[in-house]
């Protein structure tokens, strides 16, 4: 099993880059976006050094309100992330939507994507 995890932050281009050789955890997944999980709706593929893969990404599901239960503080929404918003919409095209805070995007083999 081999696997990918990418950390697109909002103040960067390039991903942080994670591999895994087994599924990650949810911890992991929650540190990485920095709250609870939510699934990006339709971010289905991504291009990553040359080549497109079939992913999963999660981004925080309070990313955009003004209250974070994660942490139960008043954080206000976060930053827009345009690196990840292009990655996402590049194979992905819906329009008018934008990607908030750390995305976490994985991608790796057929038994390490099945354990997501």
């Amino acid at each position: 099993m081999q696997g990918t995890m990418l950390i697109f932050k909002p103040s960067t281009i390039e991903p942080e880059v994670h591999p895994f050789k087994r599924p990650p955890k949810l911890q992991e997944l929650q540190r990485a976006v920095g709250g609870w999980l939510e699934a990006v709706p339709h971010f289905l593929a991504i291009k990553h050094a040359g080549r497109e893969h079939r992913c999963v990404a999660f981004c925080n599901e309070d990313g955009k309100l003004e209250r974070s239960s994660y942490s139960h503080s008043f954080v206000g929404p976060l930053p827009i992330n345009m690196e990840a918003t292009r990655r996402w919409q590049q194979l992905n095209p819906l329009g008018g939507d934008y990607l908030v805070g750390n995305i976490a995007v994985l991608f790796g083999d057929p038994e390490f994507m099945e354990s997501l």
